[in-house]
């Protein structure tokens, strides 16, 4: 009897050793594999600029023979890539321009450059004062005001972080290039919001554009939007019908302001938010200017 009593004992302990072997192998075929951010990087700037897009996909003979094969290679995978929104220029019939133009923009204006600023190279951005930036600058391009919003986007149209050495915290995307508008027009935005995967950093891979890359030319004049600044929404709610150049001059003050904060900022501190009165302040000029481009019959080139 003991005999037999012991032999089921051995039996159940072989099931469960088979149990927990089956709930071993089980949870790791379930677990999700480890992936990291793929950094893989093609120098489109090979392409000449005056190489236009359209005569990319068109073959139109007036298109310049490649220099080499190399830039040959480059135009074969741009031609694969189709144009996702058109010329950079400013819509007055109300088309939202898409988030890719926008930043452009925001970067093309050198008057923002102690907020966000391009690198030295003009192959990444950086965000140098996420607070000022989340409260001065989303609100009036971006229709936000969270800076987390902000970097999701970045994700989700293809941006990716650099993790390490000079261009720490800094964002690149291989055709959202300085002086380069018509590459960007390529980029795609991803339809799905994540995969429920968080990517591993992958500093090893990361670029160096200080070495591996010519650097971008500096913006030609034309490219640089010194216009007046976009109003914050409060402000375009509170317009009163005033001359424009009030409008020109209260822009011109809030610009000071921002460069003051900035140069009150120091070093392993946060960056510095413009105060109530300050904002206050400058908002009674916002309301008191800036009416016609408000008026009926006035366009508007911020929606």
């Amino acid at each position: 009897m003991s005999s037999k009593g012991g032999t089921n004992q051995d039996d159940n302990s072989d099931e469960g050793d088979a149990a927990k072997a089956s709930s071993v192998m089980t949870t790791s075929s379930n677990k999700k594999p480890n992936l990291m951010v793929d950094h893989t990087y093609t120098d489109y700037a090979i392409i000449s600029k005056q190489v236009d897009v359209r005569l990319l996909e068109e073959e139109s003979p007036e298109l310049p023979a490649p220099s080499s094969e190399k830039e040959a290679e480059v135009r074969r995978k741009l031609k694969e890539m189709s144009c996702t929104y058109g010329p950079m220029r400013k819509n007055a019939g109300g088309v939202t321009q898409p988030f890719p133009g926008k930043l452009m923009e925001v970067l093309n204006r050198t008057d923002l450059a102690e907020i966000i600023e391009w690198m030295p190279h003009g192959r990444a951005f950086l965000v140098k004062q996420p607070k000022t930036f989340a409260s001065q600058v989303l609100p009036r391009y971006f229709k936000q005001s969270k800076y987390l919003s902000f970097t999701r986007q970045l994700n989700l149209w293809g941006f990716k972080r650099i993790t390490r050495g000079k261009d720490i915290g800094a964002y690149y995307h291989e055709i959202f290039l300085r002086g380069r508008p018509h590459l960007a027009m390529r980029m795609k935005r991803q339809k799905i919001k994540g995969t429920g995967m968080k990517l591993t950093p992958n500093p090893d891979s990361e670029p160096d554009f200080y070495t591996e890359y010519p650097m971008m030319p500096q913006l030609e004049p034309s490219l640089q939007n010194q216009g007046p600044l976009p109003p914050l929404p409060a402000e375009r709610m509170g317009m009163l019908m005033q001359p424009a150049s009030a409008a020109d001059v209260s822009g011109q003050n809030l610009l000071k302001a921002l460069k003051v904060a900035s140069s009150q900022q120091q070093p392993n501190m946060q960056p510095p938010v413009l105060t109530h009165p300050q904002l206050h302040h400058m908002q009674q000029q916002h309301h008191l200017a800036a009416a016609s481009r408000m008026m009926p019959g006035a366009t508007s080139d911020y929606h």
